[in-house]
């Protein structure tokens, strides 16, 4: 048998106070997670807006698209409350972008390619749509030059 600590306790067993410090950083990790898919929503929403008009398929689209991409089968309360109070009046592109922790092109691209899913969910790309995604684009640091929106 192996040896134990002087105060009797056994290594392999968690005591209550014992708790390892990965708890803490998995709580504030999934903080900055909700953080990110609430910006991603906003940016979103806002594409969904771009028109000057919300159609609730695209609404919806959103919706699946953030539950897919978190996969799970309902979002977080936090992105929910946000979706419900998001005023296209007062969204500031670049502050969501800053948000988001996006290391490659090919990350910034993802974006992209949700929020061409979302102004395309209603098979119309509206001039204004485009416009929008571009913005973002700039706001990513993407070179838009190299950039076309294909509805799918």
């Amino acid at each position: 048998m192996g040896s134990t600590p002087n105060d009797g306790h056994d290594p392999r067993i968690q005591r209550p106070g014992d708790r390892p410090r990965r708890k803490r950083q998995t709580v504030a990790t999934t903080e900055v997670h909700v953080q990110e898919l609430g910006a991603l929503a906003e940016l979103m929403l806002a594409a969904a807006w771009a028109d000057g008009t919300k159609v609730a398929v695209e609404i919806v689209a959103i919706a699946e698209q953030l539950k897919d991409f978190v996969e799970t089968t309902s979002l977080p309360e936090h992105v929910s409350q946000l979706m419900d109070r998001f005023d296209p009046e007062s969204f500031d592109i670049a502050a969501a972008c800053a948000k988001l922790t996006l290391a490659t092109d090919d990350d910034r691209m993802a974006v992209l390619s949700l929020l061409a899913r979302v102004v395309g969910a209603d098979r119309i790309l509206h001039p204004a749509e485009e416009a929008y995604v571009m913005r973002v684009a700039r706001a990513l640091g993407l070179d838009t030059a190299t950039i076309s929106i294909q509805l799918t």
